[in-house]
């Protein structure tokens, strides 16, 4: 299982029960009952979600 937000492997159970699991991801912080269960798109949303840390960090340093 993958996050769907940044493709992290790091989910964790955060609630369950007759509704179904919510997870977390240890690294974005998503919460949600959707999981990503293709590697191969986990893999491109890993991408993506560094590569949009990356260009939030570059932003940061050019407003100082």
């Amino acid at each position: 299982m993958f996050c769907p937000r940044c493709g992290s492997h790091r989910l964790y159970y955060f609630v369950g029960g007759r509704g179904g699991w919510i997870y977390e991801c240890k690294d974005c912080g998503y919460h949600g009952s959707v999981v990503i269960e293709d590697s191969e798109i986990a893999v491109e949303l890993r991408e993506k979600w560094k590569q949009k840390l990356k260009n939030k960090e570059e932003n940061s340093e050019d407003q100082k």
